[in-house]
């Protein structure tokens, strides 16, 4: 019995951690606390926009081989430094090795962010996404891309608002 549960472990832990995909960038701060933000006073702000995102990964992702019913979601974790790089991209649900390179490279070398700030401080942060497949293409959800625009343009502002009183200073 104690080791049927032992080889249980072993697998939720090698499926969990085979999903994750590392590249040069690293992170700021040490996490062996594993403490890392997933919300902070001002949010990062992407380089694209959302739907330019969901265009890149429909025309560079190849999701042929990887046979899905509609409705089915993808969620993608992934990781940004305090310099606004992506360091660490992980996949909630499994899928092929190729998909997962494919994303993952994509985020990596297409969509950069400006430093999330807490207290005016830049820091890594966590954020993530959901792809939901609607007939032959990958799809947000609009009501998630309307709350990530809002947060967005409050960030902006808050960027704005700092810079001003530092010219200012």
């Amino acid at each position: 019995m104690k080791n049927k549960t032992k080889i249980k472990c072993l697998i939720t832990f090698l499926i969990c951690y085979t999903n994750i995909i590392s590249y040069s960038q690293t992170p700021c701060q040490d996490h062996s606390d594993n403490l890392i933000f997933v919300l902070t006073e001002i949010m990062p702000i992407p380089n694209i926009t959302y739907n330019e995102l969901e265009e890149l990964i429909n025309h560079n992702v190849d999701f042929g081989s990887y046979h899905l019913n509609d409705m089915t979601s993808i969620c993608v974790a992934f990781y940004v430094n305090c310099k606004g790089e992506n360091y660490k991209v992980e996949m909630i649900e499994t899928v092929n090795p190729e998909t997962r390179y494919n994303i993952s490279d994509l985020l990596m070398s297409k969509f950069n962010w400006t430093p999330a700030l807490q207290r005016y401080n830049p820091v890594d942060i966590q954020l993530g996404f959901s792809l939901s497949k609607h007939g032959q293409r990958w799809c947000f959800d609009k009501e998630y891309i309307k709350c990530c625009e809002k947060r967005d343009r409050k960030a902006r502002k808050k960027l704005k608002h700092i810079r001003s009183v530092a010219q200012q200073n």
